[in-house]
């Protein structure tokens, strides 16, 4: 693993990097055994587990902040991607011996095989910024977005002792992919006046969520709110399609009034107490 932070705060950025990677391998055996009431064998066998696996491991990261002669006026900003990816396998032999009509039978081993392989890119940025107008106002605004995707791959196969060849089971085995992004931005005025305090904010959130079974072409998505496909909209307990072009304006309008959240909050100060009283939309 290795960390390298690089930090210039003349020009207000600082940045770092970090890598950790690493593998390990593993092995064991179980021993089993099937008993009847008298605890005479029925069956008795074991099972030799080898597994290996890998990983590494990538963050890097870029700070960046700009001050004002004027105290508590600042912008900063924030980029972050991290990578992760992870590999191995597992091999399960299994000898069973049977106890059947007075004899013991030995069928040829089982042996079942696992290969996995999994990566992770993740991506943020945020940018906030804070702008004191006097004593008793204040400005602030900013947004942040997050994105990742990861695939993940698990091939599990058995193998036929009539070819000697791995056939895979198409019902353990899956490969999928994740895909996800979260952006948010927001503005905030507060100000107060003699014993009255106010601050008023809007904040706007967007979602989108997409998962895909590579393997079995299943896919399921959905996007909040659903600004950019109007043409589907969710009405009634289902999803409607095919909307006139009125009612798609009316739609995209409608899913974008769902995306803000208004606050709004209040206080009063009287005789070393504080009354306060706020009212904000938040999804139930």
């Amino acid at each position: 693993a290795y960390e390298i932070v690089d930090c210039d705060w003349s020009s207000d950025v600082c940045s770092s990097d970090l890598y950790i990677a690493g593998d390990f391998n593993s092995g064991d055996q179980q021993i089993f055994g099937v008993y009847d009431t008298n605890r005479s064998t029925l069956v008795y066998g074991n099972r030799f587990n080898d597994q290996r696996h890998g990983f590494k491991n990538y963050t890097g990261q870029v700070q960046y902040k700009k001050t004002w002669p004027k105290p508590g006026r600042e912008l900063t900003a924030d980029a972050m991607y991290n990578y992760m990816e992870g590999n191995g396998g597992c091999l399960f032999t299994t000898n069973e011996h049977y106890w059947i009509n007075g004899a013991w039978f030995d069928p040829s081993a089982s042996v079942q095989q696992n290969n996995n392989f999994a990566n992770a890119h993740m991506m943020n940025a945020q940018v906030d910024y804070v702008n004191p107008i006097s004593e008793t106002k204040k400005i602030e605004w900013g947004f942040k977005s997050n994105y990742s995707t990861s695939r993940s791959e698990n091939v599990t196969s058995n193998l036929n002792s009539n070819n000697n060849q791995f056939v895979e089971d198409t019902v353990l085995t899956n490969l999928y992919q994740i895909d996800n992004l979260i952006n948010g931005a927001y503005i905030n005025y507060s100000a107060s006046k003699g014993r009255f305090g106010y601050q008023g904010g809007l904040r706007f959130e967007q979602s989108h969520y997409a998962g895909t079974i590579l393997n079995k072409d299943l896919k399921f998505s959905y996007q909040y709110p659903n600004l950019f496909n109007p043409d589907i909209r969710f009405e009634g307990g289902g999803f409607v399609y095919g909307v006139n072009d009125s009612q798609k304006q009316s739609t995209s309008l409608e899913n974008l009034k769902n995306a803000l959240f208004p606050a709004i909050y209040l206080s009063y100060k009287w005789k070393g107490k504080e009354v306060q009283g706020n009212f904000s939309r938040k999804i139930n």
